[in-house]
């Protein structure tokens, strides 16, 4: 199934592992923004987060200072144990908990 879940800042802290600082707070941090014109200084601030068939993460949001609709894509692969954790968290929610939002790929 390639649907996409929704999951939580919590699940992305269990994905990510001792990455989470590095890699997510900058993915949050520095953004291009085409509506202030701001490149890598731009604050997405966090609307929604999902998770795809292959374990990355979509953070969808807007920008901080002027509104524009921001996304960010992390690759889980790029980090060592964070495909494995994110594939995991997929399976439990989709499996036993039965309690996500879903979306097509690239909705």
């Amino acid at each position: 199934m390639n649907l996409e879940i929704q999951i939580s800042l919590a699940d992305v802290r269990l994905i990510l592992g001792k990455h989470f600082n590095a890699v997510f707070k900058r993915a949050i941090a520095k953004n291009t923004c085409l509506g202030c014109q701001r490149e890598l200084e731009a604050e997405l601030v966090i609307k929604e987060i999902w998770l795809n068939h292959i374990g990355d993460i979509i953070v969808e949001g807007w920008c901080k200072d002027c509104g524009f609709k921001l996304s960010r894509y992390i690759e889980a692969n790029n980090y060592p144990g964070a495909y494995d954790q994110a594939i995991a968290i997929r399976e439990l929610k989709m499996d036993v908990l039965k309690d996500y939002n879903v979306r097509p790929p690239g909705y």
